[in-house]
This record gives C-alpha cells, sequence and structure tokens, in this order.
C-alpha cells in the first residue's frame, strides 16, 4: 500500500518528524511507513512513549520500543507516569501524553509531531462528540493538521481504516503489541468501538466511512462560517492572555446595533442566535476551551451574559462565565490570585524563551535592532525595549503595594493603582496584569503602560523585543 506520507508532507532532508509510539500496530505501521520513505527523502525521524503506568507489561514493551529504535539510530524520547485506578482515565491520560510532547518539543524542536489516529478513531470521536451534544465543531472529527507548540501535529491516516494498519504490519513483518485495556467498556470510546458500531454494522456495514464522509461536508460548511465569524469577532472579541476572552457588551445587550454597524442587518432572528453561538464557540475553540461544553452550555453563557450585570457561572473544566464592572469575560484562571514572581536576570546578551509555567505564560525575547523589526514599536503583547536602559535585575510579577509609575507627560509619579482606576481596568483583574520591572521602575504592563525612556527610539539603536503570549 502506498502511504506518501512524505510526499504528502513535502518531506526532505531538512525536516524532522517526532512519532508519538504506543506499540500499537497503528503506531507502529506509521514508524515503519516513515522508515522506508526515510531512505529517499532522508528525514530525520525521533519517536516519543509515554508509559501510562497503568499494565504490568507496559515496562516491558518500553524497553522493548526502546531497543527498536535504537537498533534503527531513531531518537527515542521515554517517560513512566503512574496513572493508577483514577477516575476519568481516558482523559487523564491523554492530557499526560500531549504534555509530555509539549515538554520534548521545547527541548528538540521537531518540525512535525506525528500520531497514529485513523479512519476508524475518526468515526468513533465523531460519534462520541454527537453523543455529547458538542455542535458542529465536534462533527468535523480528528483535525489532519494542526499547530502544536511550535510544531505541527500530522495524523497522515485518517483515511486508512485500522484492519488496513494491522494488515501492513502482519504483511510486512512489524511486531506491535495488543493493549488489554481497549477491551475494557467502561471507557467511553471502548464501549463506541466494541459495542456500537459492531451492532450498527449488522445493519449498515460502512457506516465508519459514511460518518467521516459526513464530517467532511461539515467541515467544508464551518470553514464557511468560520470566515465570517473571524472577521466579526476582531471587533467584537478579545484574547486577552492574562484574563481570558472578553466579549464586547453588546454582543448580549444590543446585538442589532453591532450587525447593522457591521453590515449584517440583513438576517433574521434564527440566524442572530446562530451566529452568536458560533462567536462563542469560536472563541472558546481558540483557547482550546470548547471539548467538553455541550450546546447547553453555550447556550447557558449567553443567557447569563445577557440576564446579568454582575456575577459567576461555573462551567466545565475549571471555566468561568463572569460580569463585573461592565465586562464580559470567560476565564480558566483564578483571577483573585497574584502571578508569581519570575526572574529574568541578565537578558541583554542572548535571545530566549521563558515558560512562565504556572501562569501559563511565554516570553519570547529577541535582539536586534529598531529597523530589524518590522512592526510597530508596541502593540497589546510585545514591546520594543531599549538595549541601553535595561538591567539585570528584570522580572516579570504581579503589582505591589506602593508602586508607581511615570506616565507619558507627567512630572511626577503616579500610584499605580490610581492609573489603573483611571484606565477602567476591572478590579478582579488588576492582580493578573503581568509587570515588567526592576529594582526601581515598573518599565512595561502590556496594553496598558510603557515607561517613557523606552519610547523614543532612534531606527538604528540596539533593541530587545519582548512578547508574552499565553499557552495551554
Amino acid at each position: 500500500m502506498p502511504f506518501e506520507i512524505s510526499k504528502k508532507y513535502n518531506l526532505n532532508e531538512e525536516d524532522s518528524i517526532l512519532v508519538a509510539l504506543s506499540g500499537g500496530s497503528d503506531s507502529m505501521a506509521l514508524l515503519n511507513v516513515l522508515l522506508e520513505e526515510q531512505k529517499k527523502d532522508h528525514f530525520e525521524i525521533g519517536a516519543i512513549h509515554l508509559n501510562h503506568g497503568i499494565r504490568d507489561e507496559a515496562d516491558a514493551e518500553e524497553e522493548f520500543l526502546k531497543d527498536y529504535c535504537k537498533d534503527r539510530d531513531i531518537s527515542f524520547y521515554s517517560k513512566k507516569v503512574n496513572l493508577g485506578k483514577e477516575s476519568n482515565l481516558e482523559e487523564k491520560a491523554r492530557k499526560e501524553r500531549y504534555a509530555f510532547f509539549q515538554e520534548i518539543l521545547k527541548e528538540h524542536p521537531y518540525k512535525y509531531l506525528a500520531t497514529a489516529h485513523h479512519l476508524n478513531d475518526n468515526a468513533e470521536t465523531i460519534l462520541m462528540n454527537l453523543s455529547r451534544g458538542s455542535g458542529q465543531k465536534g462533527l468535523e472529527g480528528i483535525s489532519e493538521l494542526t499547530e502544536f507548540e511550535d510544531s505541527n501535529l500530522i495524523r497522515p491516516f485518517l483515511s486508512i481504516s485500522k484492519l488496513e494498519l494491522r494488515e501492513y504490519c502482519q504483511n510486512n513483518d512489524i511486531p506491535y503489541f495488543e493493549d488489554k485495556t481497549n477491551k475494557d467498556n467502561q471507557f467511553t470510546r471502548n464501549f463506541i468501538r466494541n459495542e456500537v458500531f459492531p451492532a450498527i454494522e449488522e445493519k449498515y456495514p460502512n457506516v465508519q466511512n459514511k460518518l467521516v464522509q459526513f464530517s467532511n461536508i461539515i467541515k467544508r460548511e464551518n470553514h464557511f462560517v468560520n470566515n465570517i465569524v473571524r472577521y466579526l469577532e476582531t471587533s467584537w472579541v478579545k484574547n486577552d492572555q492574562n484574563l481570558g476572552i472578553e466579549y464586547n457588551p453588546e454582543l448580549f445587550k444590543d446585538f442589532d446595533k453591532l450587525l447593522s454597524e457591521g453590515h449584517f442587518n440583513f438576517l433574521d432572528e434564527q440566524s442572530k442566535e446562530f451566529l452568536l453561538t458560533e462567536i462563542i464557540r469560536d472563541s472558546l475553540a481558540s483557547n482550546d476551551w470548547l471539548k467538553d461544553l455541550s450546546e447547553a452550555n453555550i447556550n447557558l453563557i449567553i443567557e447569563f451574559f445577557r440576564n446579568n450585570t454582575s456575577g459567576r457561572l461555573e462551567l466545565p473544566n475549571n471555566l468561568k462565565a463572569i460580569v463585573a464592572s461592565g465586562s464580559y469575560i470567560i476565564t480558566n484562571k483564578n483571577l483573585s490570585e497574584k502571578l508569581e514572581t519570575y526572574p529574568l536576570g541578565n537578558i541583554k546578551k542572548k535571545d530566549k524563551v521563558f515558560y512562565l509555567n504556572k501562569d501559563k505564560l511565554k516570553l519570547t525575547i529577541r535582539h536586534g535592532k529598531k529597523n530589524d523589526f518590522d512592526l510597530p514599536n508596541r502593540s497589546e503583547n510585545r514591546i520594543l525595549l531599549k538595549l541601553s536602559e535595561l538591567t539585570n535585575s528584570l522580572c516579570i510579577r504581579s503589582r505591589k503595594y506602593g508602586d508607581r509609575i511615570k506616565p507619558f507627560g507627567l512630572k511626577s509619579q503616579k500610584k499605580l493603582n490610581r492609573f489603573m482606576i483611571d484606565k477602567k481596568i476591572p478590579h478582579f483583574i488588576r492582580d493578573r496584569l503581568p509587570l515588567l520591572a526592576d529594582k526601581s521602575n515598573i518599565i512595561w504592563i502590556p496594553t496598558y503602560y510603557l515607561h517613557p525612556k523606552h519610547m523614543d527610539i532612534n531606527p538604528d539603536e540596539k533593541v530587545v523585543e519582548l512578547t508574552l503570549e499565553s499557552f495551554n
């Protein structure tokens, strides 16, 4: 069977691909297909394996995979966790896997991360999402290509069945392991795989292929709708890395006015409700917060925002909808908890990336002259600072009692608390705003403040670019 993964993704000797290797027939097929194609296109292959610590034979399987990769000159990364008999084991195992993927990709920047999800996995996911009432986005199933960290997550087997992959392994004498937990029907996916689909297939043998074909139609329709929704979101929705998602209040208080301003006043009432629902859904999806939120949850959020001027709505996965001080927000953060203090040390010499892990923030530092950066001096989450004005005592922190700043045009300093009040920064997010400071001054508050000494920069002056963004 010609898989042609290399051709599909234009792999060459400059590329690298990290294979998520469980040891089952799917991932062993993926690894060996890539090994075969590597002979011609010379890309780098690595393999990553998470031992969940659930099965007695897991340690021996990990050792086998380690040796298998060593014999084929494949870099192998493994880690053992002990999930035990915890509840919601499927989801916790998935989170552990992807957290490990993130960890390795930060240390070893592979261009691609490849998983061996196949057609049957996709059909199972579509039916699971349909059962949860997750809406049209869930009916798209598994994506073939998504961004992941600074890599691309690819799933090249989505059009290939489990049976085809198993036959490939058997025909090419490729070893693989059978995971006995796949027969445990207390797990939702196993129940659908082992009980639901066999029952449906007795009457409709091709149901899994038909489900995937249906999801491809939904993807095209969603793509069209998403283009419209994201165009409108640029004006109506703001993603704040310190706060969460902030919505224009008129979405819930005077939606007709917003639609008229955007030349969408021709929509009927049903279309307006659909559009508002999609705006909420897409904004949540962009933060990877949509998982396990049903259509009912989305409707509850809209109803809550429409009918309240203050309050909080608790949602699944530690999400909260909050109305306060005229702000309409969905967040997964504890907004009453201050940021950690993160010393940065000397950032004047080397490009660096800092992961402020507890607060899920990523600080990227680059050096050059102002002319090297074809962007404005500042934006909401990015700033250019004069290299000559920086000290070695920089840190990212929350506000402290007694903090003062020197706004441009004022001769004297101003209390930070007074500045935040004047800027109408909601009181409940003030402790979550990250400040770049040294021992003497607050230098930068993303979106809100920049110390005057960094405002006027000559074109050929040496600068440091700081970009602060959130990560999941």
